[in-house]
């Protein structure tokens, strides 16, 4: 969703343990419930969403980290990603 920026429900930490990432919910809608772990890519796309930053640079920032093919493509990938942390109650769309 171009326009739309995203900011975290709740406080959201990120956690390394071993190899895995993941996000941990400690207050707000899903804290406690579970945790959420994410690949690099995912990683990359939270941290830009959830400082506030548009889609497009989060976008932007996965073609400058890994080898995507387009930054259309990226782009999508982006949107596909913000919906499931939407859905999972980690992020809520706010109008830019």
């Amino acid at each position: 969703m171009q326009g739309v920026t995203y900011r975290p429900i709740g406080r959201i930490v990120v956690r390394k343990i071993g190899d895995e990432i993941l996000l941990v919910p400690v207050s707000g809608p899903p804290a406690g419930a579970r945790v959420y772990p994410v690949n690099p890519t995912a990683r990359i796309i939270w941290d830009s969403l959830s400082a506030g930053e548009p889609v497009s640079r989060a976008a932007e920032r996965l073609v400058e980290s890994f080898d995507v093919s387009s930054l259309e493509e990226a782009l999508a990938d982006c949107e596909a990603c913000a919906q499931a942390f939407v859905a999972e109650s980690l992020l809520e769309a706010k109008p830019a």
